[in-house]
């Protein structure tokens, strides 16, 4: 076992003089830094509140961003299928001008291309009269 002897700490004379004699000056530094930890204890809080509304706005802004973006891709998809469906109406509509060229060629009559109204029915007159004798 150990015994357990109080040691008495002796300090230098010197040191408890310095002490007495700056004890004001001691005091004004502690008080000083008293005060500079409170101030930074208000600034920590501060500090926080803004770093709160910063993480907020943050999160805001990265919401409004993804509904951007999907916004976008939906717009992209939908611009796709428009694409798509007018290559589908060019493809018709290349088809149905064969089709009439060869029905031209075929039947020996000009299908009506007129900007003139008039033209156009003496032509659909005269479509109709062919009908009728190729029927008869």
């Amino acid at each position: 076992m150990h015994s357990c002897k109080s040691r008495i700490v002796t300090l230098p004379k010197s040191f408890l003089q310095d002490y007495d004699e700056n004890f004001a000056s001691y005091k004004q530094q502690v008080e000083s830094l008293t005060n500079q930890a409170e101030k930074l204890d208000q600034h920590k809080n501060l500090d926080a509140r803004f770093k709160s509304s910063l993480e907020a706005n943050q999160t805001y802004v990265i919401d409004l961003w993804k509904a951007v973006h999907r916004r976008a891709a939906e717009l992209k998809d939908r611009l796709g299928k428009h694409m798509e469906e007018l290559k589908e109406f060019d493809q018709l509509a290349e088809n149905i001008e064969k089709w009439m060229e060869s029905l031209e060629s075929h039947c020996g009559f000009a299908v009506p291309r007129s900007a003139n109204i008039d033209q156009l029915k003496t032509q659909f007159e005269h479509v109709k009269v062919c009908s009728k004798m190729i029927k008869t």
